[in-house]
């Protein structure tokens, strides 16, 4: 009863990974997305994880070093969000 624990993209593990042998239904991946919710949220989602990073940051648990490659990333994908060029996916 082993299933594909893996997302085909990048490798990662599926929240229902090793419970199915079967695949995920099309309609189920439909009914628990929430990629309309977070392209809705994005800018407000970003600004956010920003704002914690910065925090754990000011209390020593990010390295200045870890802060600014958060920063760098999210700030990547912000500027591509707002250029309509993020890739948003239902997997």
């Amino acid at each position: 009863m082993s299933a594909d624990r893996s997302d085909s993209r990048n490798g990662a593990l599926r929240g229902w990974s090793g419970r199915f042998s079967e695949p995920v239904a099309e309609l189920v991946k439909q009914y628990t997305a929430s990629v309309d919710f977070d392209q809705r949220l994005a800018e407000a989602d970003i600004a956010g994880s920003l704002a914690h990073a910065r925090m754990l940051a000011a209390i020593g648990v990010l390295t200045a070093a870890d802060l600014a490659a958060i920063e760098l990333g999210l700030t990547a994908i912000r500027g591509e969000v707002e250029r309509s060029e993020f890739v948003w996916s239902r997997d």
